[in-house]
């Protein structure tokens, strides 16, 4: 799974089911390598931490290394939802 790096709560991921837009060009199915072209990456999520389910939650977030995109997880106190 491609995704492009937004910010350290967001990524794009790479879609070729839709025409695809990219130096003023339409690309319609779009190849893993236009996607790579474009500065989309690996996504590698890491294995989910043990929390408390009854008053934790996991939030993802990202990291952007050379080669890949890595996904990981911070754990929440339910209370802070509020």
């Amino acid at each position: 799974m491609l995704v492009k790096f937004i910010d350290k709560n967001n990524v794009e991921y790479a879609n070729n089911k839709q025409i695809w837009k990219y130096k003023d060009k339409q690309i319609i199915n779009p190849k893993e390598e236009n996607f790579i072209e474009a500065g989309y990456k690996p996504l590698e999520i890491e294995k989910e931490p043990n929390y408390d389910i009854e008053t934790e939650y996991l939030q993802p977030y990202y990291i952007e290394q050379e080669e890949k995109i890595i996904q990981k997880w911070e754990i929440k106190n339910i209370e802070e939802l509020d």
